[in-house]
């Protein structure tokens, strides 16, 4: 299956029932403390991690050009009336929360 998927949520961090979820306890570390109000942009790759470095690839690296796609989203809703200040994003790449009989390799594996 391949698409694209955006969402767009509401969660109160500081809920009882997020204890233990491993997810959020890490974005909660990167938050300015005494932040209540803010949001986060998640964006969702539907592949495996991209290898850090890649000799063969020429120019910027999948982890640049992923960084700089959640900075542009993070400035654009950043122009709309309803929002709120973004204090992080993150990329999650699916394949490995489930991976398949190939593994968890790399991307360009």
């Amino acid at each position: 299956m391949v698409g694209v998927v955006d969402v767009i949520t509401h969660v109160q961090l500081g809920d009882a029932g997020h204890n233990g979820n491993g997810f959020l306890e890490s974005v909660l570390k990167t938050i300015t403390p005494g932040s209540d109000t803010f949001e986060l942009i998640l964006d969702y790759k539907g592949m495996r991690r991209p290898r850090s470095t890649d000799p063969r690839r020429r120019g910027p690296s999948l982890w640049d050009v992923y960084g700089w796609q959640v900075q542009t989203y993070a400035h654009l809703r950043s122009l709309q009336e309803d929002a709120l200040p973004v204090a992080a994003g993150v990329v999650l790449y699916l394949n490995e929360l489930h991976p398949n009989e190939r593994g968890l390799g790399t991307a360009e594996e």
